[in-house]
């Protein structure tokens, strides 16, 4: 599934078919979603965003656009996909590319923690909108180290070519030791 535009974070579920959410800021711009690949996709998709979506024809079927943001989306995710006669979500991939610093970032990541798969991956942005390429390095090691304490591991943070210089991209595995330990080092923070 490729997706381009707002800048935000998505997830996608794998419980039998995939699943999608998005979550975006009220100043990026419209996200813009391949309506091929999105509607031929299994499974159902959530585009969490406070601005709009854009597809050319109409929002597939398989699609619900939640206007909010993630941290606030927990209820009405659980709310659309119990309409849909679906099952709670747990997602299999989070993917936030937010023009926030690296802290925010992982306060977003970390909204959507409880909702993980455990097993699932974590794929993130972290660009510099700090005082400084010192402060950024800061901010990145601090969110990684935050992130870990909730359970995401091997967690690994790369400059990839198609990355500004500006930016860098973390990968990390959700494995809590057990499930209620998971939940509690999210709550705790």
């Amino acid at each position: 599934m490729s997706l381009s535009g707002s800048d935000g974070a998505y997830a996608v579920e794998n419980v039998g078919a995939p699943k999608l959410i998005d979550e975006g800021h009220p100043e990026s711009g419209p996200l813009s979603v391949d309506h091929g690949e999105v509607s031929s996709a299994r499974g159902h998709v959530w585009a969490i965003d406070p601005g709009s979506l854009s597809f050319d024809p109409a929002l597939p079927t398989n699609v619900s656009h939640l206007r909010m943001k993630a941290e606030d989306a927990h209820g009405a995710i659980a709310a659309d996909a119990a309409l849909r006669g679906l099952s709670a979500p747990r997602l299999r991939l989070l993917v936030c590319d937010a023009n926030i610093p690296p802290a925010g970032v992982a306060g977003i990541l970390l909204s959507m923690t409880p909702m993980m798969a455990r097993g699932g991956w974590l794929i993130t942005t972290f660009k510099n909108f700090c005082k400084g390429a010192g402060e950024w390095q800061r901010q990145i090691e601090a969110a990684v180290g935050v992130l870990e304490e909730a359970g995401y591991t091997h967690a690994r943070v790369f400059h990839l070519f198609s990355n500004c210089a500006q930016e860098k991209t973390l990968v990390a595995q959700y494995l809590p030791p057990s499930e209620s330990a998971g939940a509690e080092k999210v709550a705790d923070c």
